[in-house]
C-alpha cells in the first residue's frame, strides 16, 4: 500500500512539471527569468543581443533561448532623449549649407553610464543591426540621426533619434552707392552701408565696428559717422536664430582724389570759385606757374585762393603747381599736385 501511494505522488509531480513546460523546444531552452507568470500576453521581441523568444497568448507556451547572457539582468539601457543638434552654416568655416557636427558631443546627453556604448546611424535599420556607424565629426545639410546605446556587458541595446539642422547666415555686401574713403581731418562724416541678400532690416540686428572696436550707438543697415580711415565691419545677427555673419570694408584716406584739380572763378558764380582745402588742416600752401615762379603762398590756408597772385592780380587760364603741408593724426604731411584755372 505504501508503494502504491509513493507511485501516485511521483506520478502527480511528473504530470505537473510536464504541464508547465508543455511543448518545450529543447533541453537547452530556459524560461525568461524576468517574465512574471501573470503576464499572459507578451508579443514584442526584446532588443537583447543573443536572445531569441517565442511567444503566444499563454505563459505556459513562452520559451526563451538565452545565449551567453544567462543570469544577467534582462533590462534595456536607459536613454535620455537628446535635443535636436542645431548649428549655423559657418560651423565648418564655409558658407555652403553644409555644417560639421561633432556627434560625440551628444554622448553625455544620451547617457552617462560608462558601460553604455553610444553610436550613430543614418537609418533605424542600421541602428538596430549595429552596422554602418557614422564617424564624428559628420558633415550634413540636415537629417535625422539614429542612436544605438548598447550595454557592453550584457549586450542589451535601445535606440532613439534626433535631428541635425543647419541654419542659414545673414548674407550681405557693402552697398556700392556709398563712398568708402575720407579726407584727412574730415569734419563732415561720410555714410557707408550694407545691401542685404537674404533678409530685410527687421530680421536682423547690426553692430558696427572700427578696427575691432564697437562703435557705440551704431545700429541699422547704414553707418553715418565715418570720419577716419580704417577697417569697418558690420556684424549681422538673425534675430530668430542668433546666426551671425560679419562683413568688412576698408575706408581709405583720400589724398589726390580729394584735392581739387581745377577752379573756375566767375564762370558759374558760387560754384567752384575757390581752391577749397578746408577738409585738410593746411599749415602752408605755395603755388607756382609753369615756369616754376612762386605766384601765391599762405599759411594756415583754407579756401582763399581764387586764381590770384599774392598781390591780388588775376592769373591767366592755365595749369599751376602747388605744394602744401597739412597736419594729420599728429604728424605733418606734404602733398604736391597741379590745379587748372578756367575762366
Amino acid at each position: 500500500m505504501k508503494n502504491i501511494t509513493l507511485f501516485l505522488i511521483m506520478l502527480g509531480f511528473f504530470l505537473t512539471t510536464s504541464a508547465q513546460y508543455n511543448s518545450a523546444p529543447t533541453a537547452e531552452s530556459k524560461s525568461l527569468a524576468s517574465v512574471s507568470p501573470t503576464n499572459t500576453n507578451l508579443k514584442e521581441t526584446s532588443k537583447i543581443a543573443g536572445v531569441t523568444a517565442a511567444s503566444s497568448d499563454s505563459y505556459n507556451s513562452l520559451y526563451t533561448k538565452v545565449e551567453g547572457v544567462s543570469g544577467r539582468q534582462n533590462s534595456l539601457p536607459i536613454l535620455n532623449q537628446p535635443a535636436d543638434f542645431i548649428v549655423c552654416d559657418d560651423s565648418d568655416e564655409s558658407i555652403d549649407g553644409v555644417a560639421s557636427f561633432d556627434l560625440t558631443s551628444i554622448d553625455s546627453e544620451v547617457t552617462t553610464d560608462t558601460d553604455i556604448a553610444v553610436t550613430y546611424y543614418t537609418s533605424q535599420t542600421d541602428a538596430d543591426n549595429g552596422t554602418g556607424a557614422l564617424k564624428s565629426p559628420h558633415s550634413s545639410s540636415g537629417e535625422t540621426i539614429f542612436i544605438r546605446a548598447e550595454n557592453t556587458v550584457t549586450g542589451l541595446f535601445d535606440t532613439t533619434s534626433f535631428k541635425l539642422q543647419v541654419n542659414i547666415l545673414p548674407l550681405a555686401v557693402f552697398d556700392k552707392q556709398f563712398k568708402y574713403s575720407v579726407a584727412p581731418n574730415a569734419t563732415i562724416p561720410n555714410t557707408i552701408g550694407i545691401a542685404p541678400t537674404n533678409f530685410i532690416a527687421a530680421d536682423v540686428t547690426v553692430n558696427w565696428y572700427l578696427d575691432g572696436n564697437l562703435i557705440s550707438g551704431s545700429e541699422g543697415l547704414t553707418l553715418n559717422t565715418v570720419l577716419q580711415e580704417g577697417e569697418y565691419s558690420a556684424e549681422i545677427i538673425f534675430n530668430a536664430t542668433g546666426c551671425m555673419n560679419t562683413i568688412t570694408a576698408f575706408i581709405t584716406l583720400l589724398q589726390d582724389s580729394m584735392f581739387p584739380q581745377g577752379i573756375s572763378p566767375g564762370v558759374s558764380p558760387g560754384q567752384n570759385d575757390n581752391f577749397d582745402l578746408s577738409s585738410f588742416d593746411v599749415t602752408q600752401i605755395k603755388i607756382f606757374n609753369r615756369n616754376g615762379t612762386l605766384v601765391y603762398s599762405k599759411k594756415n590756408y583754407t579756401n582763399e585762393w581764387q586764381g590770384q597772385t599774392n598781390d591780388g592780380e588775376e592769373l591767366p587760364v592755365g595749369t599751376y603747381f602747388y605744394t602744401i603741408q597739412y597736419e594729420y593724426e599728429g604728424s605733418t604731411k606734404t602733398h604736391s599736385a597741379w590745379v587748372y584755372i578756367n575762366r
